[in-house]
Order: structure tokens, then sequence, then C-alpha cells
């Protein structure tokens, strides 16, 4: 996994005093932080080495320092981690006010109406998303809560005021989380989408994909037509846009 990283890791921007950020590709299959203070196997602990100054961030974790978000280990992707206290306190907080736009690009199977039947403990589809074709909702987006499911909580599911009062008990935080999706191109079986979402919990963009019919092509947690043959998931967090320092826009994008 080492040589891995090494070979696909890459930092896509030049930082300076003005911009003390890095804006890094993660590849498929390497943790975004460490696991323990041992772990040198991950995204942020390649970039430290580079950038020492990253240790010197306090962040939302100690182990985390700069890094403002985590990518799920299988997705591959942009990330943004503050070189500066000052920037991570400013960007952590123009995250938190949904001020950071975040894009993600997948391919996607079209679950059948037995995909939708052996999936367990979503909700029901929105009222516009029923009895419509793909080619009817070319964009459109998707909100709930989120709640924690199945062994180890290793999974979400989305909640919304329609769900009973024993799943909203569940909720893990009393947050709405949106996710914007875009389909690019599509025919009976398969479609290639585009996604925004500007705040984020956990799986939140695989969960909602799921919830509409679509799983991610590789994604073996919420797409029950992947077998372990499969060998990545065909997920990417593809751009980034945000404000830094403020009325400066930087956009990055794969």
């Amino acid at each position: 996994m080492e040589d891995l990283l090494k070979d696909q890791f890459k930092i896509l921007n030049n930082p300076s005093d003005s911009s003390p950020f890095l804006i890094v590709y993660k590849p498929s299959k390497i943790p975004s932080a460490p696991l323990s203070s041992e772990d040198k196997k991950n995204a942020l602990s390649l970039a430290a080495e580079m950038y020492p100054k990253i240790l010197q961030v306090k962040g939302r974790k100690d182990i985390e320092h700069g890094l403002l978000h985590r990518l799920d280990t299988e997705t591959s992707g942009l990330m943004i981690i503050a070189l500066t206290q000052e920037c991570f306190d400013f960007l952590n907080n123009e995250q938190k006010n949904d001020r950071i736009q975040k894009f993600y690009s997948a391919n996607c199977d079209i679950f059948t109406k037995d995909d939708f039947e052996k999936q367990e403990g979503f909700p029901p589809l929105p009222d516009f998303l029923q009895n419509t074709t793909l080619a009817e909702k070319t964009e459109f987006s998707l909100s709930s809560y989120f709640r924690y499911f199945g062994l180890k909580n290793r999974e979400v599911r989305p909640v919304t005021q329609d769900c009973s009062k024993i799943i909203l008990k569940k909720i893990g935080k009393p947050k709405i989380y949106s996710t914007s999706i875009k389909i690019l191109e599509s025919n009976e079986k398969w479609c290639r989408v585009e996604c925004k979402i500007t705040n984020g919990f956990k799986h939140q963009v695989r969960a909602h994909l799921a919830w509409c019919g679509l799983g991610i092509i590789g994604d073996k947690i919420y797409n029950l037509r992947t077998n372990d043959d499969v060998e990545k998931m065909q997920f990417t967090a593809s751009k980034i846009i945000f404000e830094y320092p403020k009325e400066k826009i930087n956009i990055y994008e794969i």
C-alpha cells in the first residue's frame, strides 16, 4: 500500500503565504488520516512529510492536524489540508456554514425493483422521484437526516420526518444534509452522475445515491450487485470550490 500511496498521491497546488493550504489527490484504498499516532500509511501523513507545518495545526482531532475533511478509504479524489492555524480555523468555519462546495463523479448501476426490495433500512423514495425515470429527472436534490446502521455502525441510512418515532430517535445529528445529483449520461442499466454537497455526513453521497436507486459500481456497502472481483469503487471527489481569503475564489478539479 505504501508504494501505491507514493505513486498516486499528488499535490495539485503551490502553497504560499497568501494561500497556506494544500489541495491533494488521494488514491482509492488509502485512508485520509492516521488511525493511530504511529500510522504513517495515509494521505495526511504523506503530506506532512513534505510540509511539516501541517503538524503544528490543531484540528478537530489532534491526530488530524490541518485536515479539513475526510474521504472514505475507498473514495479517490481531492482534499484540503491547511498549513496554518489561521487558515484551518477560517476554512473550518466556512465548511460549518456550507460555504465549501464539493463535487463527486460516479458511475452507477441503476437498481431494478428487486434491488430496491433487497435494501434494508431505507425510507420510501420522496414523492417527486416515485414513478419516474432518470431521463425525466436529470437534475434533482435529496435531503435527509442520517442515522448509523448495521454491524458496528458501518453503514448509514437517510431519515425523513415520515419515518417512525423509533427511527427518528436514532438520528446521528439533528441536521438536514443535502446532495444535488445531475445525470450526465445513462441507459437502461447504467449512468454517470455528478453530485454536489456543501455539508457532509459519513457516506452521505453514497447512501443518497443508493436511496434513489443508483448504486455506485464497486461500492460493496451500498450496491448489492458489487462482488469481490471489482477492483475499486468508481467514485471520485472531483472538484472543490471555496474562498480563501475572503472574496478570493479557489477552484480545483481533476
